[in-house]
């Protein structure tokens, strides 16, 4: 029952159908029901359990497997898009530092079933190469680095404390704004988050510091904002600063009201396998109800 899916997917699959055999489909999920709760929970140990067993992620010339976070940054629904769509978003990791930001999500298709997606952003750097695997095969390498760094203008000197530093990233952030464009909508304005998405461990090497921001609709985020401790050109500590995309949309970034970053999805093919960004959908079909959640380990 699966496009692509491979083996776990379908593994997931046959349990479903065999537990929802012999009952009449609803043919659309009711989000207000009493059963929506358990159902996301349903869902989410699915992400979970693709994001742990299913994807990997190789970075040279370090030559090291990235390590995945073992709880998501943040689950989200979209209610403003038809199709009652969400998902998580999960971070793997190098010494501390965000190196993928991954998406799993799913929508309904109309059919009483899901489409199984997934977006990846590369946050590798000058030098570094980033290979994508899914159930041991490569998917993406993306090609060239996946995030510019810039220099945040008039900010003050990363504080010693981490704090301090956490006030002061969250003050850089106000200081953005985004949108979206779309032919069929238009103009969409994106809300910031005021909490970040993720930060860096305590314990990260060399007293390194940055945490994630989102933009977002709903609570799906459409633009990431990245704020990391760099160096300058002389090598004094500053506050830098990078886009992340987070939608298939034109998306536009604006840093004390004027534009800094855009993404025009015009002639753009979201889902080259070797672009930075890679937004791949109908991955597998699935079951309107959620995947059972695996067993634990005796």
């Amino acid at each position: 029952m699966t496009n692509s899916g491979g083996h776990v997917v379908g593994r997931f699959l046959l349990m479903a159908f065999a537990l929802s055999a012999g009952v009449a489909s609803a043919g659309e999920e009711n989000d207000n029901s009493p059963d929506a709760a358990d159902a996301m929970k349903g869902w989410y140990a699915f992400y979970q359990h693709e994001a742990a067993n299913a994807y990997r992620f190789r970075l040279e010339p370090d030559d090291v497997d990235l390590a995945l976070d073992p709880k998501p940054i943040l689950r989200w629904t979209n209610p403003l898009e038809e199709g009652s769509i969400h998902g998580v978003v999960y971070v793997w990791r190098y010494k501390g530092r965000p190196v993928d930001v991954g998406q799993l999500f799913s929508y309904l298709n109309g059919k009483g079933g899901r489409v199984y997606c997934h977006a990846m952003h590369s946050l590798a750097r000058t030098g570094e190469t980033l290979t994508g695997f899914r159930e041991g095969k490569s998917f993406w390498t993306p090609d060239p680095m996946g995030i510019e760094m810039r220099d945040v203008p008039a900010a003050p000197a990363p504080a010693q404390n981490r704090a301090g530093r956490l006030a002061q990233m969250k003050a850089i952030a106000r200081r953005f704004s985004a949108y979206t464009e779309e032919a069929s909508r238009g103009k969409r304005e994106l809300r910031l988050l005021p909490t970040p998405l993720d930060r860096y461990p305590e314990d990260s090497p060399d007293d390194s510091d940055g945490a994630l921001f989102s933009l977002v609709v709903g609570n799906d985020p459409e633009v990431i904002l990245f704020v990391e401790k760099g160096a300058n050109a002389a090598g004094g500590p500053v506050w830098q600063y990078g886009l992340v995309l987070s939608t298939r949309s034109t998306s536009v970034a604006l840093l004390d009201e004027r534009e800094v970053w855009r993404y025009d999805s015009a002639g753009k093919n979201p889902s080259d396998p070797r672009g930075g960004y890679l937004s791949v959908h109908g991955i597998a079909t699935l079951p309107l109800e959620p995947p059972p959640r695996p067993a634990r380990a005796p």
